[in-house]
């Protein structure tokens, strides 16, 4: 198995403790995956205000989802809404997806792969419209 170097500890690590990144010549960031929780927690609490600010403009931002998931996970807690397995591939493990945030109540079960691959292929159709 291949080893990697992580340029902030030192320690040599096998190639799957480095989180992906595209455009480095391996494929991998130059900081194992410790380093980088690390990194973040002190960026953190060093920058408490802009943490803040991200936060808040992420909520003001995305309101509405929050409040949509909020409420199916709430349904689904109470029994309302019934589990099933992905409905594309039929994987046990499936998450929620909504169609339309209007309807809280009315969701798509999917699996992480196809939710995300979903979303990747309503966003490259976005990027055909808009050129």
């Amino acid at each position: 198995m291949e080893k990697k170097t992580c340029q902030r500890c030192g320690q040599e690590k096998t190639l799957d403790e480095f989180h992906y990144r595209a455009r480095s010549k391996d494929g991998r960031q130059a900081y194992c995956k410790d380093c980088n929780t690390a990194q973040a927690a002190e960026w953190g609490v060093d920058n408490i205000e802009k943490r803040r600010l991200y936060q808040r403009r992420t909520y003001q931002r995305y309101k509405i989802k929050f409040a949509v998931k909020d409420k199916a996970h709430k349904a689904f807690a109470r029994g309302e809404i019934e589990w099933k397995p992905c409905e594309l591939c039929g994987c046990k493990e499936s998450e929620m997806h909504h169609e339309d945030y209007n309807k809280p109540y009315d969701v798509t079960w999917l699996c992480h792969q196809c939710h995300m691959a979903l979303h990747a292929a309503k966003r490259e159709a976005a990027r055909k419209v808009r050129r």
